[in-house]
Parts: C-alpha cells; sequence; structure tokens
C-alpha cells in the first residue's frame, strides 16, 4: 500500500508544490519502532523519505519511472512505472480469487441465517437475527458489485469522532473495500492550501490511474469529502477473516499523522538521483 500512496501525491501542470512530514507507526501484536516519513512534491515529480530504513523512492511520472535508493543497496533501482501497472493487474487479479470466494462464503452464511430465522420461535430473537442478515445481504451486494466492475469498489461513512490536528478541527471518516473496514482517515477542509491538495490528486487520477485499494480508498475520500486527510489509519496486512467490527487482533495497521505541512516550492534537485549514483 505504501507504492500506491506515494502515486496519490503525483502532481500536474500548473499547481503549486507540496511538502509535509509525517510521524508514523505500526499499530500490531507485534512491536515495531515508530518511523518519520517525509513526503515532497511538484509537477509529475515525488520524493519520499522513510526514516524506517532509510529508503528514498522518486516518483518521475514525466519520465515514466521509479528510483528506489536504499543505504543497503550502493546501486539504485530503477523501474518502469508501466510494470508497476502490470503488478496492480496481477494483484486484481489475485483480488478477484478472493472476492469469489467471500461471496460463496458469504452465499452460505445468508443461507444458514436465513433457515434459522424462519425456524426461530422466539419473538425476541428475530429482530438481531434479520439485522445480522441484512448486514450480510450488504456485504454480498459489494463484492458482487466489485466482481461486476472488475476492480475495487470503496466508499466512506462519516462518524461522530471529531479531533484536531494541526490545530485545524477534523472529522474522522471510515472508508470501507469491499465491504470491509480497509481505512480510517480524519479529514479536514478547514485550511489554506486544501484545494490545491485536491487538485494535485484529482490531476493524478486523470493522468495516471492506479487500480488498487489504496486509489480506491482515495478516490472514494476525493469524491465524499471535501478536505484532505490529516491522520490516515490504513490496514497493511490483513491478519485474517474480519469480526463483527471489520476487524480483527492479527490485522497490521499503519497509523500516519501531518505533523509538517508546507505549500511552497520544491527545489529541482529534490527529484533528481545524487552525484555518483549508480542504476
Amino acid at each position: 500500500m505504501k507504492t500506491a500512496a506515494i502515486f496519490l501525491l503525483l502532481g500536474s501542470a500548473a499547481l503549486a508544490d507540496v511538502a509535509f512530514r509525517e510521524a508514523c507507526k505500526y499499530e500490531s501484536l507485534v512491536k515495531q519502532p515508530p518511523f518519520e516519513r517525509r513526503t515532497f512534491f511538484a509537477v509529475d515529480k515525488t520524493r519520499v523519505e522513510e526514516t524506517e530504513d532509510g529508503l528514498v523512492t522518486i516518483f518521475r511520472l514525466d519520465r515514466g519511472l521509479e528510483w528506489v535508493m536504499s543505504p543497503k543497496n550502493p546501486r539504485v533501482m530503477e523501474i518502469p512505472l508501466k510494470a508497476a501497472a502490470a503488478a496492480g493487474a496481477a494483484e486484481l487479479a489475485e483480488q478477484k480469487k478472493q472476492l469469489l470466494a467471500t461471496k460463496a462464503k458469504l452465499e452460505k452464511e445468508i443461507a444458514d441465517l436465513e433457515k434459522k430465522l424462519k425456524e426461530t420461535k422466539d419473538a425476541k430473537l428475530k429482530p438481531p437475527l434479520e439485522e445480522d442478515l441484512a448486514a450480510l445481504k450488504h456485504r454480498l451486494e459489494n463484492v458482487e458489485t466489485a466482481l461486476t466492475v472488475g476492480k475495487p469498489v470503496a466508499w466512506c461513512r462519516a462518524t461522530a469522532e471529531k479531533d484536531t490536528i494541526l490545530k485545524h478541527p477534523c472529522v474522522k471518516y471510515a472508508v470501507y473495500v469491499n465491504g470491509a473496514l480497509t481505512q480510517e482517515a480524519w479529514v479536514s477542509d478547514e485550511f489554506k492550501g486544501v484545494e490545491e491538495y485536491r487538485k494535485l490528486v484529482a490531476a493524478m487520477y486523470k493522468k495516471y490511474d492506479v487500480v488498487n485499494d489504496e486509489s480506491a480508498m482515495q478516490t472514494a475520500l476525493l469524491a465524499e469529502t471535501k478536505g484532505m486527510p490529516l491522520r490516515r489509519r490504513v490496514l497493511e496486512e490483513r491478519g485474517g477473516e474480519p469480526g463483527a467490527s471489520g476487524k480483527n487482533p492479527m490485522d497490521i495497521w499503519l497509523v500516519s499523522e501531518v505533523t509538517e505541512l508546507i505549500f511552497t516550492p520544491v527545489a529541482a534537485a529534490q527529484f533528481e538521483l545524487p552525484p555518483g549514483a549508480h542504476k
């Protein structure tokens, strides 16, 4: 998901540069150290630095290339973006297999619950069973939609939870992909520059469409909110079948919160390979 998130920050002509710093941490049963991520992006160019492993990734959409630099490897890894798109297609094919398996399981659960509801004599037990049945049918509808359109389907739901980040009031949104909770985003539209960010994201999708869970979530946030996420809690790895809350104790979540946000020009050198770099 990290790669897809980077793609979302690519810009288009006549838009201002943007840079931001994020504090990041994992939420999982296995404790992992927190890290910082710094992102710089301009027209068709993005640079992401992570203290977690010292990795630096530069996307040059204008050249159709991705450069990855690691302190553990003296050579620069150069990846054509078309290869990344092909990898996304492979991921989509695997997702279709998972969706078909999920559909079969849901259909069985619905049939079993309908039978149980029909056989239940206690009127007090019927409402919760009917509620469970409606939830299963709703999830099945979303799975069928995802299979029909051939790509992940995402939508957002505003919650009652609010917070303040960088002195900006935020509303928490729950983001679902194919019926499963996959992201929580704290979104604010009450600061200067938010429209610039939204234009950058919209221009990115118009020029380069990455079809995966991450792009589906970001498209939904762009369409169903008016702001920019200042904190995101994203499902990095699912540990098993989601429980009633849409989560599983074995899930791994990545929480990233913007600690500094700047709408100023970024030096062109940030998007070039350093002198002496070897591919």
